[in-house]
């Protein structure tokens, strides 16, 4: 069963791996988002959760795995409207990872990745306007039989 390194590795990997992903986007990383250090657009994969379910019961009942994880990302524009719904804007980006997420199993998980949710937000910072987004996803891992 991959560990937690294995399954945000292969995540970002595969993201980055995405050529219409790949044409734009500037940094693909793991971890915390820190957006003043980022090369924009930017991708960062992170907040990994495990959830246990019973598969099945008994002394030797064997557990799924159900994990959920954020796929953040972010763009900077000096022009608002270009960040936020312009060509590579911030719309556009999350449209991507959905794209690149859903079918796929990023080869960790048993089946298909869920999309939970996608959220944007706006913050001004220093030499423009910066849109973060986020995409939410969950997959599963079944019990080893």
């Amino acid at each position: 069963m991959p560990d937690e390194k294995q399954i945000l590795n292969a995540v970002k990997n595969a993201l980055a791996a995405d050529t219409t992903l790949a044409a734009y986007v500037k940094s693909f990383s793991i971890g915390e988002m820190e957006a003043p250090k980022m090369f924009f657009p930017f991708i960062a994969v992170g907040n990994l959760a495990c959830g246990i379910s019973p598969a099945t019961l008994g002394a030797a009942g064997k557990d799924d795995f159900k994990y959920s994880l954020e796929i953040r990302c972010g763009t900077k524009c000096l022009v608002p409207e270009k960040a936020y719904s312009g060509e590579n804007g911030i719309l556009q980006l999350c449209e991507d990872i959905v794209s690149a997420a859903w079918p796929n199993d990023f080869g960790v998980f048993d089946k298909p990745v869920r999309i939970r949710g996608v959220n944007t937000a706006y913050k001004t910072v220093s030499g423009g306007s910066l849109w973060i987004g986020s995409v939410s996803i969950t997959g599963e891992i079944r019990a080893e039989q």
